[in-house]
């Protein structure tokens, strides 16, 4: 039988380039009122962070919709397909502009808020690692958690489809204890933070 449903869902794409749109315009307010106190966009992109939000819900619709047919496959080559490309859609532009700012903060190293920046640290950016602290590009500590959402999902590629309800249950309770969770886990602990975060909700 063949499905009706569409393969692209361009509107639902629109609206989460212009979420990504409205965090970015929120960071520049930011950095334009701590630095030249003053905000170039006025109060307009002042909530621009609720984005991030809107932008997480999205992307776990679009990935659900876009591979629920998949799903149960039991196969590593299916495994092995979705984790290739989620990789290549996030860590070659992403390298470039950490790239950037790397070498921006090594020759300007007033310019770091983190203090020193050892060999770890740049290993743990340029790979989107679990830290203790935002990464060089700081702004990508949402892709860290969207790396390992996809890293959860990749596994039911893996799973068979009669136990999708069991599946289903442990992943709601384990949610409420995510939840629960993350008013509680300091960023300091980095691994637990990212694993019990209260986005993974919106995702």
């Amino acid at each position: 039988m063949t499905s009706s449903r569409p393969r692209s869902l361009p509107l639902i794409q629109a609206l989460r380039g212009l979420a990504a749109l409205a965090v970015v315009l929120f960071h520049v307010d930011q950095l334009s009122n701590d630095r030249l106190h003053t905000r170039f966009f006025g109060e307009i992109f002042r909530f621009g962070w609720v984005g991030v939000d809107f932008f997480f819900v999205l992307s776990g619709f679009i990935i659900l919709y876009s591979q629920w047919s998949r799903f149960g496959d039991r196969g590593w080559q299916s495994w092995r397909r979705f984790i290739i490309r989620r990789a290549v859609r996030i860590y070659p532009t992403y390298w470039v502009v950490m790239g950037g700012v790397l070498a921006l903060l090594l020759l300007i190293p007033g310019l770091s808020g983190s203090g020193t920046i050892t060999p770890w640290y740049i290993v743990q950016s340029i790979l989107l690692l679990p830290q203790s602290e935002d990464p060089i590009l700081s702004v990508a500590w949402t892709l860290t958690l969207i790396l390992f959402f996809y890293g959860v999902v990749s596994f039911a590629f893996l799973l068979p489809r009669r136990i999708y309800g069991i599946v289903v249950a442990i992943i709601l309770l384990g949610s409420l204890s995510q939840f629960v969770a993350a008013f509680t886990i300091p960023r300091s602990a980095a691994l637990p933070w990212i694993v019990f975060n209260s986005f993974h909700w919106e995702l």
